[in-house]
């Protein structure tokens, strides 16, 4: 498992935010014997695309992350969020 997992442009079908979810949470660090787990960070573009980042955070904290939103430029148009497993 990882400690940190970045992505970035990944959002473009609603097809692939459950495969992202499973992915993440194979790969990602859990929290054990009081361990801070791992961090997954996501850049987001908004683009003309079927899915919104509003579901991908609804779909990740239905599998079990808390997420907040930590750079966003409205102006590019990019937010950053980070998710961790929930305690």
């Amino acid at each position: 498992t990882y400690d940190v997992i970045l992505a970035s442009d990944i959002i473009y079908s609603p097809v692939i935010v459950e495969p992202l979810w499973e992915t993440i949470q194979t790969l990602l660090k859990r929290p054990r014997n009081g361990e801070e787990g791992g961090v997954f960070v996501m850049a987001y573009a908004k683009r003309k695309v079927p899915v919104s980042i509003e579901r991908v955070c609804e779909r990740g904290e239905e599998a079990g992350f808390i997420h907040e939103m930590v750079k966003e430029d409205k102006e590019e148009g990019i937010w950053v969020y980070t998710f961790r497993y929930k305690e």
